[in-house]
């Protein structure tokens, strides 16, 4: 195995399939094997690519929905209480498999990350929205 490793990750061996696949580690070549069904496309990573500010997540649209309505919430619910509603109402709906705490927290801070003017609209309000972009708009004036 480790001869045919050697000769591979050098290039000259396996032409064809090094151009398609490039280098791998040892680990990475059994699970190729295991994934190999006859084709070069059955070995190729299936990977999920998404624009920026787009979020790859486990989170259907409806667990979104929900869990979004608590958390841009006008009673300003903290992220945990949020989260424990969004899973007794889908609970309560029937859905299986329901993500751990932690992925819908990560959806929270990624929502809030690209979406901060949203965020503070609905949480704070109009009032401290434009206070927000007034404030905003002198700092970026002050440095430059």
């Amino acid at each position: 195995m480790e001869n045919f490793l050697l000769l591979y990750s050098s290039g000259e061996y396996l032409k064809q399939v090094f151009k398609v696949l490039g280098k791998t580690s040892r680990g990475s070549l059994y699970r190729l094997l295991e994934q190999y069904d006859g084709t070069i496309e059955s070995m190729l990573q299936k990977y999920n690519y998404k624009r920026l500010g787009e979020y790859n997540s486990r989170l259907t649209p409806e667990m979104i929905n929900v869990f979004l309505r608590f958390v841009l919430g006008p009673n300003k619910l903290q992220i945990s209480k949020a989260i424990e509603y969004t899973k007794i109402i889908l609970e309560r709906r029937g859905v299986e498999n329901i993500p751990a705490s932690s992925t819908f927290r990560r959806y929270a801070n990624h929502f809030k990350k690209y979406n901060y003017e949203k965020w503070i609209l609905m949480r704070e309000g109009e009032k401290v929205m434009i206070r927000y972009s007034l404030f905003d708009q002198r700092r970026i004036f002050m440095h430059c």
